[in-house]
């Protein structure tokens, strides 16, 4: 089952005999973020909050309102984490009914100084990724901010920002020693095998540096897959060819990367997830999603005709 989150709400993709349909659709006329699974269902972030579903995919209730929201964490307790526009941070944790703001999360010494380069430059929380291998650490994405670590499941923060490019578009992270974190920024693709304590930028066989998303494999945990583009969002609309979108894929830890399509995509890669199998599923803002099986070189189509695509979660 795939969850996919477009600009016109939720659509559930299910492989039946070797095809793809449609399983449910939810939240219409609703911009979704950012997805990810829960213990019971799934959770989205949304521009009108948060919204979590159960065992059925088309059934979706909202759990916090008026906020716009832009991506959402589960730790390994069942802490809920939120980010929202103007880097304002929540949570929920497993005992707990509602959501609250974390008012630790301001108390970061460079908060004040976050920004976002379109007007009104309000910064916001791009990306978040739980650890796999402890509990209360959570890796926080701002964009433009950097990188903020928590170890006490948000009681106290830091700034895990040294030597990393602060245009955060998305993250990941795979078990290590101290856990191994990987994220794309406006200017290239970065890692961290000390826990985001310290950044080493990572573009080797990469053609561009504007990397806008990526993920990594759940059953290997240095194979990575990211998206960059020709130049910035203000670029893609000028030129006929678009984005010149292209997926990379690392089997080092992102040491060294090589394209996985010979043409750029015209419509930007937004979303990108690997299911347990190796599968690779990458969605774009011209409402298409591809598939990549993990025994091919072959992209295929498995839906298109979508609202702009924002996020996938296999």
């Amino acid at each position: 089952m795939l969850t996919i989150g477009t600009n016109d709400g939720i659509i559930a993709l299910e492989r039946k005999n070797g095809a793809w349909e449609v399983a449910a659709k939810a939240l219409p006329g609703v911009r979704v973020e950012g997805v990810c699974a829960t213990g019971s269902g799934a959770m989205a972030a949304t521009v009108d909050g948060v919204f979590e579903s159960g065992a059925d995919p088309a059934d979706w209730k909202q759990t916090l309102s008026d906020v716009d929201t832009r991506c959402v964490a589960v730790t390994l307790d069942g802490t809920a984490f939120v980010g929202a526009d103007n880097a304002v941070l929540f949570r929920r944790r497993a005992a707990e009914e509602q959501f609250s703001e974390v008012q630790s999360f301001k108390d970061l010494p460079t908060y004040g100084t976050w920004t976002f380069p379109v007007s009104p430059h309000m910064p916001n929380i791009r990306a978040m990724v739980a650890s796999p291998t402890q509990p209360g650490r959570v890796y926080v994405g701002v964009e433009v901010g950097g990188v903020m670590l928590t170890e006490d499941g948000g009681e106290t923060w830091q700034e895990a920002r040294e030597s990393i490019h602060p245009d955060i578009h998305g993250l990941a992270a795979a078990p290590d020693d101290g856990d191994h974190v990987f994220a794309v920024t406006g200017v290239g693709f970065y890692s961290s095998r000390d826990a985001a304590r310290s950044w080493q930028s990572r573009c080797n066989g990469m053609e561009t540096m504007y990397t806008v998303t990526l993920t990594n494999d759940p059953s290997d945990r240095q194979r990575l897959y990211a998206a960059a583009t020709l130049g910035r969002p203000r670029n893609w609309s000028t030129r006929p060819e678009g984005a010149v979108a292209k997926i990379y894929r690392s089997d080092d830890g992102g040491s060294e990367w090589r394209s996985l399509m010979d043409e750029g995509l015209v419509d930007s890669v937004h979303a990108l997830a690997v299911d347990a199998d190796g599968a690779v599923y990458a969605g774009t803002h011209g409402g298409e999603v591809l598939a990549r099986p993990a025994d091919s070189d072959e992209w295929s189509v498995i839906a298109d005709g979508l609202a702009p695509v924002n996020c996938i979660s296999a």
